[in-house]
């Protein structure tokens, strides 16, 4: 972690700018500040990115997922393999479900589509003649799907997004 000081020397910006900037990662959770002990006097404080600061930060998994999924991908045992996406899927969709409102489904489903914009998934939420419609613009995951017809990363999406629903979804081509 790094102090107001310590930010101000490597950034070679002010301490108010630094402390408006932290006011405004801090609400949304991307820092965190802990107490440093210094005696008496003003208390000091250092700031760390939390865990959702730092996939912010473009901490990038990627090389592993994709090492995963073609792991995944070379089990030959159908049954094996699907449960093995199963799982994945619940986890995904436990993880994006603990970030949603309980609402209704339209207030989940866009409540969803705000999630991951801010990862960078383009989506949106329609009401169409009372059928709620969840629009993810692109496949979350471009690195794990191949030219091929496997579906599977689209069978993982749709089971980790029912699971976060708490509804089944359909996704469509």
């Amino acid at each position: 972690g790094l102090s107001i000081q310590e930010l101000m020397d490597r950034l070679e910006v002010t301490a108010t700018a630094i402390r408006q900037r932290i006011e405004r990662l801090e609400s949304a959770g991307l820092i965190e500040k802990k107490k440093r002990s210094m005696g008496r006097g003003r208390p000091q404080f250092n700031y760390f990115l939390t865990d959702m600061g730092w996939r912010q930060a473009g901490v990038t998994y990627s090389e592993l997922a994709i090492s995963l999924w073609n792991v995944i991908g070379e089990i030959d045992d159908p049954k094996l393999k699907n449960q093995i996406v199963e799982r994945v899927a619940q986890k995904m969709g436990d993880c994006y479900k603990a970030l949603l409102p309980e609402a209704s489904i339209g207030e989940r489903m866009r409540s969803l589509a705000g999630v991951l914009s801010t990862r960078k998934v383009p989506a949106t939420y329609l009401c169409d003649k009372d059928l709620p419609v969840l629009e993810v613009h692109a496949c979350p995951y471009p690195g794990l799907v191949d030219s091929g017809a496997d579906r599977s990363v689209c069978q993982l999406v749709q089971e980790a997004l029912s699971q976060a629903l708490g509804h089944e979804v359909q996704l469509s081509k």
